[in-house]
């Protein structure tokens, strides 16, 4: 097949229902949308992708993936109808075609696959089973039924049934954004949460009676201050490390909230690192610039105008006791920054003054 598959359903029928050895096979040259009206019962048996353009426009049967593709996932909505098998293939570089990947219901096994994301993603049921590969997602993951703003202006969420499920070491999960867990009922994680590393940069919140075993560990990392909230009495991490460039980055909510707690403090690798010989950071040095985490050196003296201005991704700069002036427009327009420095410094005083999140070295 060279053009698009397009399987409607008619008065209820299996249109196109394979089985056995049949199998279709991809060859376009351009890229291939795949479309299933009624994809619970109608689906392939088995598909070869000559082409690796390839668009998934609704839910699927699923199948078992045997060459590397560039998949994009244009459905509102996904779901599996059973487990599709990813067996290690690469899926491209992004398969989310909207801003945020809804997943609904069925297996996905990586088999060692990595799937990207960027953007948001909400699993409102199913399982994602990592099974020796990686989850890397940009920005926010929710485990959980719906993702809303209410009348108020505040977030609300329902609950949902989605699993995630790390038994295997090498299992990988990173989150760029917040991690909520608001589940409705699910409670085996001696059997879903065992093994494996998540990784969450953002705020990590569990509604639900989220409790790990085994070696799976929670790796707190973000370059800026994290919340950690459980809601029940009972939740709690197995494993969990705070890695960060500073002291009092995360607040946890109950405190202690672990079995095991392990950290790395000062490890933090910047974007930016300015000369040790720099005695001023001149005006405009870095205005528009698009790191995230600066280090000013101990013998800077002075940070001029707009030097910072406009770095909408700076969430993070350490200033040094050396410092005795920063102009009032050094960080105009850059609005998420928290400042690092030794306490009661002129730097603590500077961002007491205009408003900036500070933090004691």
């Amino acid at each position: 097949m060279a053009g698009n598959f397009t399987q409607k359903t008619y008065d209820y029928r299996n249109i196109f229902n394979a089985t056995g050895s049949h199998t279709v096979v991809f060859n376009g040259n351009s890229p291939q949308k795949v479309y299933f009206q009624n994809y619970n019962e109608s689906g392939f048996a088995n598909v070869t992708f000559e082409n690796t353009e390839i668009e998934f426009a609704s839910g699927i049967r699923g199948f078992s993936l045997n060459e590397d593709i560039n998949l994009t996932i244009s459905a509102s909505t996904f779901e599996v109808s059973g487990t599709l098998y990813l067996n290690g293939h690469s899926v491209g570089e992004k398969i989310n075609g909207n801003e945020e990947f809804v997943f609904t219901g069925g297996t996905i096994d990586f088999g060692g696959s990595r799937i990207p994301i960027k953007g948001n993603l909400l699993q409102t049921g199913g399982t994602l089973y990592v099974d020796g590969g990686e989850l890397s997602i940009t920005g926010d993951y929710y485990l959980a039924g719906s993702r809303g703003i209410g009348d108020d202006g505040k977030e609300t969420v329902t609950s949902g049934s989605g699993i995630l499920k790390m038994v295997k070491e090498a299992d990988i999960v990173r989150v760029g954004g917040s991690f909520l867990s608001h589940d409705s009922g699910h409670s085996d994680y001696e059997r879903t949460l065992s093994a494996g590393t998540l990784y969450v940069a953002g705020d990590f919140e569990a509604r639900n009676t989220y409790r790990p075993t085994g070696s799976h560990t929670v790796v707190l990392y973000g370059n800026r201050l994290q919340n950690v909230f459980f809601k029940y009495t009972g939740q709690q991490f197995n494993n969990v490390m705070v890695k960060k460039p500073a002291k009092d980055m995360v607040t946890f909510s109950p405190n202690p909230c672990w079995n095991n707690y392990y950290e790395e403090i000062g490890n933090g690798i910047p974007d930016l690192l300015l000369p040790a010989f720099l005695l001023t950071v001149d005006e405009e040095a870095f205005m528009g610039c698009s790191f995230e985490y600066a280090y000013i050196q101990d013998c800077t003296t002075a940070i001029k105008s707009k030097a910072f201005a406009n770095c909408k991704n700076l969430i993070f700069i350490r200033i040094p006791e050396s410092v005795s002036f920063i102009s009032p427009n050094a960080f105009e327009e850059t609005n998420n920054l928290t400042i690092i420095g030794k306490a009661e410094s002129y730097a603590e005083q500077y961002a007491k003054d205009y408003g900036f999140a500070f933090i004691a070295e």
